[in-house]
């Protein structure tokens, strides 16, 4: 049939040749997928006689899958099997095919996941034959076999041909163990919910208790599964965050919080347990579970043994048939079955979602359970595939419920513990065996090896002699013995073996070891003729070499024509040789030799005569080594396997011949890991190198013994904790304080330490809680240690060397207990710059009771010190301190000589800064801030000059449909009836020019002592007047007003009325201005407070700063401040097409008073908006009808800009002159610069204090040091100027104000010249007078050295001299006499020129500088007078005498009148 369904798709119309040829190989089983595996099978009588159809199917050697398209082939096998083994044929088939698919390039484990698919394919037929019952196929049935690598002779015990077992810890209902069970496992619930206090894991006792009976139990898999109710995310409120996974701070004392934490350590511990004692585990939870950042569970993953590695798999169970996602992490201890193997044990479980699915929204948090069938099953074929290839298990994979083990086969002969155990019988008939097995034991306890008990018991030649007599009466030979070494077999006695270490190529030997073959010698007899013991080899024996022996080896001659006692050495056999040596002497002091001799006569007769073989001579002796390295460093049935030890012997040996170290073992002292030694592996080589190169000999000694006494493989420390660079002397660790890595340099004594405590901590330990140190252990011991020797030297250094040896002991007790471990391990973590010795409550207790001796101790310890560095030390300082002095005087001469001529320049400087500046402010404010005072009727023409002006200025001009004007009338407090009509008129008229005119009409507002009426009719006259003059007032917007931090006493409206307005010829749609967000009626406005309020009136007016308490109603509405102008002109364009860089907004405010709230607004949008790429440019035009007011908005204007403008500008250049030339200061050695003012430190002044022989010495010293400071220094440093060229605190950038100041700032003169009403001028005061002029004021300095400037009533009648705005003397304004070159200017008007003005500037006093002490040379300028005066009041304020000050002054007007002279020789 099928061979016509391929001609029918092979032909027309299908044409399916490729098909139709895969059907018909299919048919003729000519079709393969790829080359059969082969997998050889044993046959037997049995088995064909009980399968008959198997015959059949292997008649041409080959047994098929069917059908055959599979890749396995089964053939019979017959090669011939060695007697006792037992076969299970089917873990043959199913190890065979692993093998092959691993020599193909698949890892183990998918390996055997195959090998299982395929058995499962094989005809049924074939798998019925090889699947036989236990016991079924014996020795005498079988006809041979094809040895498979996968079945090695040697089976554990505790996996050997049963079921596996498992225990399912967190169990609840047991869910996942009731799956495990069907599949055949053998299975153990711990739960509390059914176990009670015997399973409370929170317990760590019961926990402990739990994981021990497992392993007694030889449990193989463990299943932990901890409650996730702490840790999931879903949980509120939130117990644990990954940031604080034991528990969020505030919530630690949570009881359920607590369980669930002690829960998780005990559960780490046991893993530990388990782990090593190599029990496959996985722990269950969430995938987005805090539980995997809990500090047990990351310290577990970092102490991961070294021959396995934890792992995850994540697993979404809708993937296994589930409702639901609920991803879930499996964390699995995957034992490596080989070194290549990379994936983790239950990787293949690792399924995400397809998305091809709906799921089950799951609420609330509960433990996740394996239940599913596949999930489980995979299990078990992991497991037993790991248990198969890491422990040669060949048992039948279990099944449902079924126990069909695999029969057991026997351990070769390789390991002498279990040699022992096959003779148990034989020592059962010895009754002397238990008391010769305790005298071993206690041998090994009191002298640690055999070798040492022989060397001390027998230390002279004389009694090594009477050993050999001893046995050779008991132990006689039976014929004759030889007495050389040529090649060949050779006969000797047990008295002639040397017993020390020496003598053979061993070195150390393990004691159990040694011990099961002394037992196996006293059970067998030392059997050394391979010619009648088959599997026995011969000693290789050779004379002794003398260059061996530290100390020479006497030998002596007791029988003639045969070897000296203990003369005979050995290159191989020389363990079995001394363990036979021993096993005599035991049988000898315990008077046994008879019995023995009777009951075992074989055994005795083999003690009585030893053979061995001498190999062929070699030319020297590292010749020899070199032929036989093989022989000594191979493992062989009665050979423990070599370790580093052995080795190190090996290395010692070629060493005494003359070999270098590094032809032997490399140099290796770099750090560097070798491959290999003598063939050993990296981490027997390693432990080489470390031995060799970089541990101490009691080190070596000490692991040595340890090695001797527990092994190296399962012992206190392996190959690689010895090979592990942490406990190198000299290894520097990485730690976080550099001073903290190199204090912690490993030590000779450190290391030591660390290895006494490594071997006691293991020997201490429980045998079941011992676990052998790995290399991250010895990294942390070595720390541990070496923090230790720190901590030891930091209390040295705290108590007297008494208390220190007496308490040392106590000390070294509690780190040998592991009482300071925590504690010194945080201390290399924390790295402090002070060792806290009282957290060690025993050494504080030791501090606290030596506080006194402490003391005196340190007393005494300062005391010598002191006195043998005090002289010269002093002596020193003093040299030091006069340099110093030396270097300060020449600094000062040079600083005197510079300052001298630096005073005029700073003043001359300042001054024309002033000056410069005010005419820039004037010129700035003329073309963007202007004001114009006059009538009315000219406003209109001074605002088109304005405009007109601005569009010359590039930076203000623009196209004509982008220039705006804002026209503001601020009739809050309204004008008279006739004023408002003016002022509308006048307003309308403008408003026409242009559409893009508009006009803000504030309406009055009611006021304290305004009547209703007249507030009506104000507003009733403006709207008509509005309406008059042809303005669409349509836009009636609402204005709200809010204060910041209101008084009680505030009365002013906060609410109040405006009108938008625009010509009325303009077309609707077309004004920008009713575009906007505030012409939908409304605006939020901020009020200035009250207390900020000041009424502006001209400068240097009596009286100008009147606070604000003292103002009228009217005056309080009227001021409503920056930031209410400043906040409506922003909100009258934002939504409007005036707010882009491309326009111009020009502020115009007709009827100016003294309120600067426009002016400033427009001042401050102006240089906020440059930096906005949303906003217009800006200007202001004021029209003010009173010359007065323009005055005092000008000068407030300009005293604002002086301040916030030109403060920043680049033309104002710095505030001090820069002082080319400065006098570099000198370098001091003893002496330190504090600031400006050398001195000396604290150090340097209390060295001496106290000291009797150098303290009122060095006091003298240091108050002359201080006199020549205060009377030298000090001085010159009080009248520094200073020689910085960069502009001082609160200099802003040349592009912009630093906007910092208030709604009101202070006028120029309020800022800089408070005045005084002339009545309260005190002429009493006055100390010096320059007579007024025509055109200058008079002066006045005072006996406080204030200076004053008043207008006379007389000389100033006629004049409109004014007092601008100035800081005297220069500082703040011009000459005042004008200088050469300046251009004289007309002088302004001074309404009130009867007042005085009190000068203080930033030379005054109040800034540290003052003037007074008045001058008048007759010839002399002004300002020659006003310097000497100056000089004069810096002399008083330094101290001076007033007769030293007349002195000087005397000097100074002398010279002054020279200069005169020779000025005007007239």
């Amino acid at each position: 049939m099928i061979m016509g369904l391929a001609d029918a798709v092979g032909a027309s119309p299908f044409n399916l040749v490729a098909a139709a040829s895969y059907l018909r190989d299919w048919v003729s089983e000519r079709l393969t997928l790829q080359p059969p595996i082969d997998v050889s099978v044993l046959a037997s009588p049995r088995l064909r006689g009980a399968v008959g159809s198997m015959d059949g199917a292997v008649a041409g050697a080959v047994v098929a899958l069917e059908p055959n398209v599979s890749d396995v082939r089964v053939e019979r096998a017959s090669v011939s099997l060695p007697p006792q083994v037992v076969v299970d044929p089917r873990m043959e088939v199913i190890c065979g095919m692993a093998k092959a698919l691993h020599a193909e390039g698949s890892e183990w484990l998918h390996a055997f996941r195959k090998a299982y698919e395929l058995w499962d394919k094989l005809n049924p037929n074939v798998r019925n034959a090889l699947n036989v019952s236990e016991g079924s196929v014996q020795h005498e049935d079988v006809v041979g076999r094809d040895p498979l690598p996968l079945v090695e002779d040697q089976l554990e015990d505790d996996v050997r041909g049963r079921a596996l077992k498992m225990a399912e810890i967190f169990s609840g209902s047991g869910v996942l163990a009731k799956e495990m069970e069907g599949l055949g496992f053998s299975v153990r619930l711990v739960d509390y919910q059914t176990g009670g206090e015997a399973h409370d894991i929170s317990q760590e006792t019961t926990a402990l208790k739990i994981a021990l009976e497992l392993v007694e139990e030889k449990t193989h898999y463990v299943h932990f599964a901890p409650p996730c109710n702490t840790f999931s995310q879903a949980r509120y409120p939130r117990l644990r965050t990954k940031a604080y996974p034991m528990g969020v701070p505030g919530m630690e004392g949570e009881p359920v919080l607590k369980v669930a934490n002690a829960i998780i350590v005990n559960m780490c511990k046991m893993v530990k347990v388990l782990s090593d004692n190599h029990v496959l585990v996985t722990i269950e939870n969430p995938r987005g579970s805090v539980l995997w950042h809990c500090p047990p569970i990351v310290k577990l993953l970092q102490d991961q043994p070294e021959d396995a590695n934890w792992s995850t798999v994540d697993i979404d169970y809708c993937m296994y048939g589930a409702p639901y996602k609920k991803r879930t992490r499996l964390l699995t201890l995957q034992w490596r079955v080989d070194p290549s193997e990379v994936d983790g044990m239950l990787s293949s479980l690792g399924r995400k979602c397809d998305g091809l699915h709906e799921h089950v929204v799951l609420s609330g948090w509960g433990k996740v359970l394996l239940k599913f069938f596949q999930v489980c099953e995979q299990i078990s074929f992991d497991l037993e595939a790991m248990c198969a290839t890491r422990w040669k298990w060949s048992s039948k994979r279990p099944s449902n419920g079924t126990s069909n083990r695999a029969p057991k086969k026997p351990k070769a002969l390789d390991d002498l513990g279990d040699a022992v155990e096959k003779e148990k019988d034989v020592i059962a008939t010895l009754p002397f065996w238990d008391t010769l097995m305790n005298q071993v034991d206690e041998t090994f306890t009191k002298f640690g090896s055999i070798s040492e008990f022989f060397m001390k018991s027998f230390p002279t030649l004389e009694e090594r002699k009477a050993l050999s007599q001893t046995l050779i009466d008991h132990f006689g030979a039976t014929e004759t013995l030889d007495s050389d070494f040529t090649a060949g077999i050779k006969s000797f006695g047990l008295w002639q073996i040397c017993p020390h270490i020496e003598a053979g190529n061993k070195g150390l030997v393990i004691n159990q070891f040694h011990k099961h073959l002394i037992m196996l010698i006293l059970i067998q007899g030392p059997r050394t003729d391979a010619a009648t013991s088959p599997g026995v080899e011969y000693p290789v024996i050779q004379p002794l070499v003398e260059a061996y022996f530290d100390t020479p080896w006497e030998t002596s001659s007791l029988q003639a024509g045969t070897y000296d006692c203990q003369s005979i050495g050995f290159v191989k056999g020389w363990t079995r040789c001394v363990a036979a040596l021993f096993a005599a002497h035991l049988l000898i002091q315990n008077d046994l030799v008879e019995r023995y001799r009777d009951h075992l006569p074989e055994a005795y007769k083999s003690f009585c005569l030893l053979k061995g073989l001498v190999t062929a001579d070699y030319a020297s002796e590292l010749d020899r080594i070199n032929a036989n390295r093989d022989l000594t460093m191979g493992s062989v049935m009665t050979r423990a396997k070599p370790n580093c030890f052995n080795a190190l012997h090996q290395i010692n040996r070629r060493l005494k011949q003359g070999e270098k170290l590094s032809s032997v073992v490399g140099n290796f002292d770099s750090g560097k890991i070798p491959k290999s030694i003598f063939g050993m592996g990296a981490q027997e080589s390693g432990a080489i190198v470390n031995l060799v190169h970089h541990l101490p000999l009691e080190c070596r000694a000490i692991f040595g013994n340890a090695v001797a006494e527990f092994g190296i493989a399962k012992g206190p420390v392996t190959h690689a904790a010895i090979a592990a660079p942490h406990i190198r002397v000299g290894y520097q660790p990485d730690l976080m304080a550099e001073e903290w890595s190199i204090n912690m340099r490993n030590t000779e004594e450190s290391v030591t330490r660390a290895a006494k405590r490594l071997v006691e901590d293991y020997r201490q330990a429980p045998p079941g809680l011992r676990k052998s140190a790995t290399a991250p252990d010895v990294a942390k011991m070595a720390r541990v240690s070496r923090a230790f020797d720190l901590l030891l030297g930091e209390f040295a250094g705290k108590v007297p060397s008494s208390v220190f040896e007496a308490e040392k002991p106590s000390l070294v007790s509690l780190f040998e207990n592991r009482v300071l471990d925590d504690y010194l391990y945080t201390l290399t973590e924390e790295c402090p710059a002070q060792i806290d010795l009282t957290k060690v409550s025993e050494i504080g207790v030791i501090l606290a009771n030596n506080k006194a001796a402490q003391e005196k101790e340190a007393v005494e310890k300062s005391k010598v010190l002191h006195l043998q560095v005090q002289t010269a030390t002093f002596q020193k300082m003093v040299n030091d301190l006069e340099g110093d002095i030396e270097a300060l005087t020449d600094w000062v001469a040079l600083e005197v000589k510079r300052k001298s001529s630096w005073q005029a320049m700073v003043l001359t400087h300042a001054r024309r800064r002033y000056v410069r500046g005010l005419e820039r402010v004037r010129e700035f404010a003329e073309e963007s801030l202007r004001v114009r005072a006059g009538a009315l009727e000219g406003a209109a023409m001074e605002l088109a000059d304005f405009r007109s002006n601005l569009e010359s200025a590039s930076s203000l001009k623009c196209s004509p449909d982008s220039r705006f004007l804002l026209m503001v009338l601020d009739m809050s407090v309204p004008p008279n009836l006739s004023e408002i009509d003016a002022l509308i008129r006048q307003a309308s008229s403008i408003l026409r020019n242009s559409v893009n005119n508009a006009l803000l009409v504030l309406l009055p507002q009611r006021y304290s002592g305004q009547t209703v009426k007249s507030n009506l009719n104000a507003t009733r006259r403006i709207e008509d007047a509005l309406l008059s003059n042809g303005l669409n007032m349509d836009t009636d917007i609402a204005v709200h007003f809010s204060v910041d931090a209101m008084h009680g006493n505030d009365k002013r409206p906060l609410g109040a009325r405006c009108r938008l307005c625009v010509s009325d010829k303009v077309p609707e749609g077309v004004n920008a201005w009713l575009s906007g967000v505030a012409a939908r009626g409304k605006l939020e406005v901020p009020l200035l407070r009250i207390k900020e309020m000041k009424r502006l009136t001209p400068p240097n007016h009596i009286g100008d700063s009147v606070e604000a308490y003292s103002l009228s109603p009217a005056e309080r509405c009227q001021q409503k401040g920056l930031k209410a102008a400043a906040t409506i002109i922003e909100t009258l364009i934002s939504g409007t097409a005036i707010a882009s860089p491309e326009c111009r907004l020009d502020i115009v405010e007709l009827n100016l008073l003294a309120v600067p709230d426009w002016i400033e607004a427009a001042w401050h949008l102006k240089y906020s908006w440059e930096s906005d790429s949303g906003k217009p440019r800006i200007a202001y035009f004021g029209f003010a009808r009173d010359l007065a007011v323009q005055k005092a908005v000008c000068g407030h204007m300009e005293a604002i800009l002086m301040q916030e403008w030109w403060e920043g500008h680049p033309d104002a250049g710095p505030k001090e002159p820069d002082n080319s030339n400065p006098v570099e200061k000198p370098s001091l050695v003893l002496t330190s610069w504090d600031g400006e003012v050398p001195a000396l430190s604290e150090v340097v002044i209390c060295k001496f204090d106290g000291d009797e022989a150098y303290g009122e010495k060095w006091n003298g010293k240091v108050s002359s040091f201080r006199d020549f400071v205060q009377t030298t220094v000090a001085p010159i440093i009080k009248k520094s100027v200073g020689g910085s060229a960069e502009g001082g605190p609160g200099a802003v950038a040349a592009d912009g104000p630093d906007m910092t100041v208030g709604d009101r700032p202070a006028s120029v003169a309020d800022a800089i010249l408070p005045s005084v009403p002339q009545h309260e001028f005190q002429s009493s005061d006055v100390l010096f007078t320059v007579k007024p002029v025509r055109n200058l004021p008079a002066l006045h300095i005072t006996k406080d050295y204030d200076i004053y400037l008043s207008l006379d009533e007389a000389t100033h009648k006629s004049t409109t001299l004014q007092l601008d705005p100035m800081e005297l003397l220069g500082f703040n304004v011009g000459d005042v006499v004008p200088s050469e070159g300046d251009a004289p200017k007309p002088p302004p008007v001074c309404k009130k020129p009867a007042a005085a003005v009190k000068g203080r500037g930033k030379g005054s006093k109040s800034s540290g500088e003052t003037f007074g002490a008045g001058v008048a040379v007759k010839g002399a300028t002004l300002e020659e007078n006003l310097g000497v005066a100056t000089v004069l009041t810096g002399l008083f304020n330094e101290g001076k005498s007033h007769e030293d000050v007349m002195k000087i002054r005397e000097t100074m007007i002398s010279d002054l009148k020279k200069r005169i002279s020779e000025r005007c020789p007239a």
